[in-house]
């Protein structure tokens, strides 16, 4: 069992036993779920998917102590849970290596509601022509028959979308990667990406994708006036996929580390370095006493970068006061270490983002403006997790990972689309996401 969080509230364990995690790579930094069926979709922190639950992890981490299991039922694994929640059940007609629910493990699940536990069982299309959809049937019917349940195949309720540390001279990794989805008769898949590669889920399907590297050289002085850290972060070898895109001027992002390790003053030089400056932070992390335990949480304001349709662009970058959760003591490279997580949800125009945020500068500049619009007045969902991995003697980030993703609907005014919610979806919906890794070199 994995946990995902250390709340102390009503304990959730999510079955990935018997529906497997995501195992579908896009070039090199991205794993995910399968667009070809439902092998690893609805998969554990992913961000990526257009058909995952990133959002509802987001939001129950709140409320919820959520656990991960990847073992067989029995009255063991159950004992101090609350809820249960099981995905579609993988079908071993579809998926080779699926795991069925047992005989002994329904016993074991009808015993666990018998004596208050609750279960939730998501089941997935049932219909002739989504086969790569289905779910396994028949040891699932037994379980839901032992509640007096069953499901019929009515597949017509489609959804609507509602409205201070010690600095050294220190070297990171940094790998920046995004994938996005969007319907082929939008006409926003015509916008030119060209430092972006293409992803095939199936013959069909295209989805763009991009990564970029770069190494974060870190030299600090002590600014005694201050008592902060004066750093400078030369960007070196910054690459778009193997790619080195060369850039004659020196890349360089000054920045202000305070005593707690707040970043300030960030200032890029370059173009690579003001590419990379809107995820800078994270290289020092904001720890405001020497006492604090896992449970605690303190308040930051920071940058996130937006996820737009040429992401590769500078990007658009919006401030928001972020909750930072001690979550807990964890080790890494064998060093203890604090895990320093934020995660959110917002509307986008509770951010204030805007689709011209979202779009690329020459369809913005447009005579005349811009001929996209939000389909609903809220714009979409922007989902982000930022997590810090600290060494606990040094207060050096070992290791920093943000995550963003951006679920909107934006249609051409100059274009009709369908009345139906399915219609809207087809022809509207995007999903666009970024995960910004750095890790210390050793």
């Amino acid at each position: 069992m994995i946990n995902y969080n250390n709340n102390k509230g009503f304990k959730l364990l999510l079955d990935y036993y018997h529906h497997n995690l995501p195992s579908t790579k896009v070039g090199n930094h991205i794993l995910t779920g399968s667009w070809i069926d439902s092998d690893g979709r609805y998969g554990w922190d992913d961000f990526v998917h257009t058909n995952t639950l990133d959002h509802a992890y987001t939001i129950l981490s709140k409320e919820y102590s959520i656990s991960m299991s990847r073992a067989a039922y029995s009255d063991m694994l159950l004992k101090g849970i609350d809820g249960v929640v099981i995905f579609a059940l993988d079908n071993p007609s579809l998926i080779s290596n699926a795991k069925v629910v047992s005989d002994s493990e329904i016993k074991v699940l009808q015993k666990y509601v018998r004596n208050g536990g609750s279960l939730m069982l998501m089941l997935n299309a049932v219909e002739k022509n989504r086969f790569n959809e289905s779910f396994e049937m028949g040891q699932t019917k037994k379980l839901l028959r032992g509640f007096g349940l069953g499901w019929n195949n009515d597949d017509t309720h489609y959804s609507d979308t509602a409205d201070l540390s010690t600095f050294n001279n220190l070297e990171y990794e940094m790998q920046v990667a995004g994938l996005q989805a969007v319907p082929r008769s939008n006409t926003l898949s015509k916008i030119p990406l060209p430092e972006y590669e293409v992803f095939n889920p199936r013959p069909t399907t295209q989805m763009p994708f991009f990564e970029a590297s770069a190494r974060l050289v870190l030299n600090a002085v002590r600014d005694t006036m201050l008592g902060a850290v004066r750093a400078d972060v030369k960007v070196v070898d910054f690459k778009w996929f193997d790619r080195s895109d060369e850039d004659h001027e020196q890349n360089v992002i000054s920045l202000l580390i305070g005593k707690q390790g707040k970043v300030a003053q960030i200032e890029p030089k370059g173009k690579h370095a003001t590419w990379i400056a809107p995820d800078i932070s994270m290289i020092s992390a904001i720890l405001p006493t020497t006492g604090v335990k896992p449970g605690d949480s303190w308040q930051s304001m920071e940058s996130i970068r937006i996820p737009a349709i040429r992401a590769t662009d500078l990007p658009f970058v919006k401030m928001q006061n972020l909750e930072i959760l001690y979550m807990d003591d964890q080790e890494r490279n064998d060093k203890p270490c604090r895990l320093l997580v934020s995660t959110g949800e917002a509307w986008l125009s509770d951010w204030g983002i805007t689709v011209n945020d979202i779009l690329t500068e020459e369809e913005v500049k447009k005579v005349g403006g811009t001929h996209y619009n939000f389909l609903h007045n809220r714009g979409g969902k922007i989902l982000f997790k930022r997590e810090q991995w600290v060494d606990r003697k040094t207060g050096i980030v070992l290791e920093a990972r943000l995550q963003t993703r951006i679920i909107t609907w934006i249609k051409d005014d100059r274009r009709p689309i369908g009345k139906s919610n399915l219609a809207k979806d087809s022809e509207t919906i995007v999903s666009l996401a970024n995960i910004t890794t750095l890790k210390l070199k050793n």
